[in-house]
């Protein structure tokens, strides 16, 4: 009779322990799965460096540009030798940075970012474009200016393009 009973007892155990779990539907047990469909991509080392150079030279370029500008309203407060070596000094800054942005070839640029590396293009002939003006010596200085003025906010919607694409890639990547 104890052996018995041990054995009834043992069954019951057992089968109230595994029942539930075998008589229970599989989604109910079942652990949450992750969706296999979309793999989180990843930005690569070359992809953060490609982000960040190019960012930080359309950064330097809008500023420079917007402080010469600036500076140019404020002729009255230097003398002509003084004005004149600023301005050197300001373009020379501005060429560097220039040569900066001819740091990535075309074929250096990682795929995913062709779109990107376009409006980058795009935005640096645009501030290129907006130093023109001074081609034309015969022109009064502030109408220049003024040229020079609304070709810059152009440079500044292209590089607000640039910005956004990489905006929308960083939601793609990590």
């Amino acid at each position: 009779m104890k052996k018995t009973l041990k054995l009834a007892l043992s069954l019951t155990l057992s089968l109230s322990l595994t029942a539930p779990v075998a008589l229970a539907p599989s989604h109910v047990g079942a652990a949450p799965k992750k969706s296999t469909n979309q793999k989180q991509q990843y930005y690569t080392k070359a992809d953060k460096s490609y982000i960040q150079h190019h960012s930080a030279v359309l950064y330097k370029l809008r500023t420079q540009t917007e402080d010469l500008l600036k500076f140019f309203f404020e002729v009255d407060k230097y003398d002509e030798e003084q004005f004149v070596k600023i301005v050197e000094n300001k373009i020379d800054a501005w060429e560097k940075t220039m040569h900066q942005a001819l740091k990535y070839r075309p074929q250096d640029v990682p795929a995913k970012f062709n779109k990107a590396h376009s409006l980058f293009v795009a935005a640096i002939e645009a501030n290129i474009e907006s130093f023109s003006p001074f081609e034309n010596e015969d022109e009064d200085p502030e109408v220049t200016i003024k040229k020079m003025e609304q070709k810059h906010k152009i440079f500044k919607q292209k590089a607000y393009a640039f910005d956004q694409e990489i905006k929308r890639l960083n939601k793609i990547y990590k």
